[in-house]
C-alpha cells in the first residue's frame, strides 16, 4: 500500500484522481468502495479542503481532512456545505466555505463509468497573508512615530510666522508650506487608519444594512459633476445585507473613490449593482489596471496614481474580512470595464 501510495503521488496533482482508476483497477482490483476509499486516502494529505462530488448529484462522496466539519456532510449537496461564486463576482472560481475564502479548481473524472468532480479549494495568492500585512503595521507604527513630532512643530512654527508678518508674498509662501504639511499630515491618518484595522473586531456585530441609503450618503460627499458619472442598478428595493454598518460603509467609501480615482474621463462612467444577500459590484469604464498591478492588487502601497498612497483597496479588504466577507477583482478589460466586488457570506 505504501509503494502504490508513492507511485500515485509522483504523478501530477491534477492528473492524480483521472489515473488513479486505472492504476487501481490493474493492481487492486477490490470493490468500488474499497477503491474510493484508497482515493479519499491519497487526497488526505492536501493541506488545503478537497471534496469529492458526485456530478450529476452534486451530493459529497468523499472530502479530506481539511475540508472536515465535524457535522454530517457525507450525502449532502455541495452548495450547502460551500458557498460557491462564479464569474459573476470573480475572474476565477470562488468559493466561501468554514470561514474562509477560497479559489476553486474542479477537476472531472469518471469512476465506475460514473461522473464525479473533485473541488479542490486553495488559498487566494492575490492576497497578502497575515505575516506580511503584520511587517507593514510594524513599519507604519515607526513612521507615525518618527514623523508626527516634527510635523506638528513645523505646524506650530508655521501658525507663529503667519501671525508675526504682514507681507502678501511671505503669508503666501507660508500657506504653500502649510498645504505640504497637510498633505503629509493627511497620509499619516490615513496610515494610521489601515495600522489601526484590527484582524477581528468582536465588538462590531453584524447587522442588516440598507445598502442603497448608505450609498445615497456617501455620494453626498462628491460634487455635483462626479455624481453625474455614476449609475445604480439593482435586482430589489430595500437591498440590504448583514454586516457591520461601520464595515460596510468604509468598505463603499474605498470602492467607489478607487472608481472615481480610475474614471478621469470626461466619457468614463461608474456603474455600482446591488445583488441582494450575495455581492454589490462596483465598474468604471476608466484605465485598465496593468498585469504587473492586479497580482498585488490588494497590497498596501500598490498604486499606479502618483498623487495616490496605494491603501485604499487594503483597507476595504481588511474591513471586509472581519465579518467574514471578502473583495475580488471581477473584470479587468478595456471592452467590460474594472469591476471590484464586495461579496457577503450566507
Amino acid at each position: 500500500m505504501r509503494l502504490l501510495k508513492q507511485q500515485l503521488h509522483a504523478w501530477p496533482e491534477e492528473e492524480l484522481i483521472q489515473e488513479s482508476e486505472q492504476f487501481l483497477d490493474y493492481y487492486m482490483p477490490d470493490t468500488k468502495s474499497e477503491q474510493m476509499d484508497i482515493i479519499q486516502t491519497f487526497i488526505s494529505d492536501i493541506p488545503h479542503p478537497v471534496l469529492i462530488v458526485d456530478s450529476i448529484t452534486e451530493e459529497i462522496q468523499y472530502f479530506n481532512p481539511a475540508a472536515d466539519l465535524d457535522v454530517p456532510m457525507f450525502g449532502k449537496p455541495i452548495g450547502d456545505i460551500v458557498q460557491l461564486f462564479g464569474k459573476e463576482v470573480a475572474q476565477e472560481p470562488v468559493a466561501y466555505f468554514n470561514g474562509k475564502w477560497y479559489s476553486v479548481f474542479k477537476t472531472p473524472f469518471l469512476w465506475e463509468n460514473k461522473r464525479h468532480t473533485k473541488f479542490e479549494l486553495k488559498p487566494r495568492t492575490i492576497i497578502p497573508d497575515r505575516q506580511s500585512l503584520n511587517g507593514w503595521k510594524s513599519m507604519i507604527s515607526v513612521m507615525l512615530h518618527r514623523f508626527r513630532s516634527p510635523l506638528t512643530g513645523v505646524e506650530g512654527f508655521l501658525h507663529l510666522l503667519e501671525e508675526e508678518n504682514q507681507d502678501p508674498d511671505l503669508i503666501k509662501r507660508i500657506e504653500s508650506i502649510q498645504g505640504g504639511v497637510d498633505r503629509l499630515i493627511a497620509i499619516l491618518d490615513e496610515l494610521e487608519t489601515l495600522y489601526h484595522i484590527e484582524e477581528n473586531d468582536e465588538d462590531q456585530s453584524p447587522q442588516s444594512n440598507d445598502i442603497q441609503k448608505i450609498i445615497y450618503q456617501i455620494l453626498k460627499n462628491y460634487p455635483a459633476h462626479i455624481r453625474k458619472k455614476i449609475s445604480f442598478y439593482q435586482s430589489k428595493d430595500n437591498a440590504s445585507f448583514r454586516g457591520s454598518k461601520i464595515n460596510v460603509e468604509k468598505i463603499l467609501e474605498a470602492l467607489i473613490q478607487n472608481a472615481v480615482d480610475n474614471a478621469t474621463g470626461e466619457e468614463d462612467k461608474i456603474f455600482i449593482e446591488i445583488h441582494p444577500d450575495t455581492f454589490i459590484k462596483i465598474t468604471n469604464t476608466g484605465r485598465v489596471i496593468p498585469d504587473e498591478v492586479v497580482d498585488r492588487i490588494f497590497s498596501p502601497f500598490v498604486t499606479t496614481k502618483a498623487e495616490n498612497l496605494g491603501i485604499g483597496l487594503t483597507t476595504a479588504m481588511l474591513h471586509a474580512e472581519q465579518f467574514g466577507g471578502a473583495i475580488f477583482l471581477t473584470e479587468n478589460s478595456a471592452s467590460e470595464g474594472i469591476s471590484f466586488s464586495l461579496c457577503f457570506p450566507k
